[in-house]
């Protein structure tokens, strides 16, 4: 079973990835690239993008069990979208590797949309430097609504968005609570 946790900037992806139990798990490319190259991101983001578009591709193409994605190469395929850079010819470099199934699809996408109320845990989160660098936190709210809109769109160009499940929750520590043990309990009953 193949697993995105995908959904915009803040949203406690990582979070439950981390916690989640019975999968590998596989954190975030960008965060790796970002730790190897601190300055990319602010000086060449188109370069930054495409760098973690193939560590991604190579990350997934090494899983074969239960795995479960702190983004998934929907969610790079949206920030290239978002950003203008070489989203259609990374479209179908992804395409014909799931054609030629030298990448396997995702079996679920989880996408964790968040209602963008001010709050402590989502104020600190913001703060990350990788976010201030790739994003607008200045205005959160528009990025939500803009990422969401793209994310949709990208899978549906992949054709998964038969597998996307979206669960929205407010900026709080207690909704994020209660949409990851929902998460939990779709996975039982898909029996992952």
């Amino acid at each position: 079973m193949k697993i995105s946790i995908s959904g915009p900037a803040a949203a406690g992806k990582t979070y439950f990835v981390r916690h989640a139990t019975g999968l590998d798990k596989v954190l975030e490319s960008a965060r790796i690239i970002h730790k190897h190259y601190p300055l990319l991101a602010e000086n060449n983001l188109e370069k930054f993008r495409k760098l973690v578009f193939h560590l991604h591709i190579y990350k997934e193409q090494q899983y074969l069990r239960n795995v479960v994605f702190d983004r998934g190469v929907i969610d790079n395929l949206t920030f290239m979208l978002l950003g203008g850079t070489e989203y259609e010819a990374k479209k179908k470099e992804i395409i014909s590797l799931y054609q030629t199934n030298k990448l396997k699809p995702y079996d679920i996408v989880f996408y964790f949309d968040v209602e963008p109320v001010p709050s402590f845990l989502l104020q600190k989160a913001l703060q990350d430097p990788l976010r201030k660098k790739t994003i607008n936190v200045e205005n959160y709210a528009n990025h939500v609504e803009e990422f969401k809109k793209a994310f949709l769109s990208v899978a549906k160009d992949l054709k998964l968005d038969d597998k996307l499940i979206i669960l929205r929750a407010k900026t709080t520590k207690k909704e994020y609570t209660k949409r990851n043990e929902k998460v939990l309990e779709i996975l039982k009953e898909k029996r992952v």
